[in-house]
C-alpha cells in the first residue's frame, strides 16, 4: 500500500526536524511508520539507513541501504538514484570495517556516477556525491579513522523527496 500525499508530507516534515535536531531516534519512529505504509520506497529505506548511521549503527544502516538498493532495481527508477544509494553504502560498510566491501561499492558508485554526471541536470549532485566517494575512500583507506558520509553529499540528510 502506498502513503498518501498528505501522510507522505506531513512524514517528510516531522522526519526533517528530528533529522536537524540530530534526534534520529525519533526519525527512525517516523520512518518505520512511513515503511508500513509503503514497504517499497526506496527513499523510506536510504533514509532510515541514514538515521542507523547518524546513531553508530553501521551494520544495520548497511542492511537499510541494501534494501533500498534492492526496492530502487525493481523499481527500475530513472531518478539516477543508484549512486547516492551506493555512495552511503560504500561509507555504511567502511564504518563498519568491512572494507573490502566497501571498495566494491565504492567502485560501483564510480561507474555510475560516471552516466550520472553526463546528464545536465545532474551536475552538482554528482559533483556532492563525487566529494562523499573521495572522502569515503580517503577516510576510510587501511589505517585511517572511520567517518560518514559527508554533509555535502544530497544524500547524507535522510529527506524523502
Amino acid at each position: 500500500m502506498k502513503v498518501s500525499e498528505p501522510t507522505f508530507l506531513l512524514l517528510k516534515s516531522r522526519l526533517k526536524m528530528r533529522r536537524q535536531n540530530g534526534d534520529y531516534s525519533s526519525a527512525l519512529r517516523y520512518l518505520d511508520e512511513y515503511l508500513i505504509e509503503d514497504p517499497q520506497s526506496w527513499i523510506g529505506h536510504l533514509s532510515r539507513g541514514h538515521c542507523n548511521f547518524g546513531l553508530g549503527k553501521h551494520h544495520e544502516a548497511v542492511k537499510d541501504f541494501l534494501t533500498a538498493l534492492d526496492v530502487e532495481k525493481e523499481m527500475n527508477n530513472e531518478a539516477h538514484v543508484r549512486p547516492e544509494i551506493l555512495v552511503n553504502l560504500a561509507a555504511a560498510y567502511a564504518a563498519s570495517d568491512s572494507l573490502d566491501e566497501a571498495r566494491k561499492y565504492c567502485e560501483q558508485a564510480e561507474q555510475d556516477l560516471k552516466t550520472l554526471e553526463a546528464h545536465p541536470s545532474q551536475q552538482e549532485r554528482s559533483r556532492r556525491l563525487r566529494a562523499t566517494l573521495d572522502e569515503v575512500r580517503v577516510f576510510h583507506s587501511p589505517g585511517r579513522p572511520a567517518r560518514g558520509p559527508s554533509s555535502r553529499s544530497s544524500s547524507s540528510s535522510p529527506d524523502p523527496r
